[in-house]
């Protein structure tokens, strides 16, 4: 059932300083999971006046970012468009926060961001940008994952899921008898029948009988006494 998703941050903030360009972490905040999405938010803290420029009257405020593993020289690289409803302004600060998402938390190793100010005219050409430097403090930490271990181990129970579920859409198509229309079955795309079973074979070779005509039951035949002079445990074809 669909639900809202309110992720507040009530952490200390991650602090701009406009003179150094740096962004420090005040909020502690030093680690996050592979795949997650949406659930953490990183808020900054800008001073509203740099250099006499009103930060909060900004066009864009933008989040670049890259997750990036040193090691294998692994690296996926985004931006985030900050949104006017995460915005605030005080008259001596500006606020706003990055709903961080899967995008930034693709690979095990490390987080990477700077951000941007920028301020385009009427015709969408850039007449101001500022920048800070890159804060690169954020590892990004692994996770058990086993959701495809346990359809291995127990497809019984993916089997029994699939069931109920059928069994439980009556409206929208389904009968409520085990069967709902314009539902792939992914174990079975519909009936096969089962081969025809050969009848076994009688002793000392095969009938034939249950055969097409020149197949063989590909069974290799040895020969079943040593003739004499032969050696023991040497299996002839």
């Amino acid at each position: 059932m669909a639900h809202p998703h309110s992720i507040t941050d009530t952490d200390r903030h991650f602090v701009i300083d406009p003179v150094k360009k740096t962004i420090s972490n005040e909020s502690g905040k030093l680690f996050i999971a592979k795949g997650d999405h949406n659930s953490e938010r990183y808020t900054f803290e800008v001073p509203r006046y740099v250099e006499e420029h009103d930060m909060s009257v900004s066009t864009q405020i933008e989040v670049h970012y890259s997750n990036y593993i040193r090691t294998k020289k692994e690296m996926f690289n985004d931006m985030y468009p900050v949104l006017t409803a995460d915005i605030s302004t005080t008259n001596n600060k500006v606020f706003f926060s990055w709903l961080v998402s899967g995008n930034a938390t693709r690979l095990v190793g490390s987080l990477s961001f700077s951000v941007t100010f920028n301020c385009f005219d009427d015709e969408g050409n850039m007449v101001y940008s500022w920048s800070t430097g890159i804060y690169e403090s954020i590892s990004v930490i692994d996770r058990h994952n086993n959701t495809e271990s346990v359809f291995t181990a127990y497809p019984d129970l993916y089997a029994q899921l699939k069931q109920e579920i059928l069994n439980e859409l009556p409206s929208g198509g389904g009968t409520g008898d085990g069967t709902i229309d314009n539902v792939i079955d992914f174990d079975n795309n519909g009936d096969t029948p089962n081969p025809p079973e050969d009848e076994p074979d009688t002793p000392g070779g095969n009938t034939g009988d249950d055969d097409e005509e020149g197949e063989t039951d590909n069974v290799v035949e040895f020969d079943d006494i040593p003739k004499d002079g032969e050696t023991d445990n040497v299996v002839e074809f």
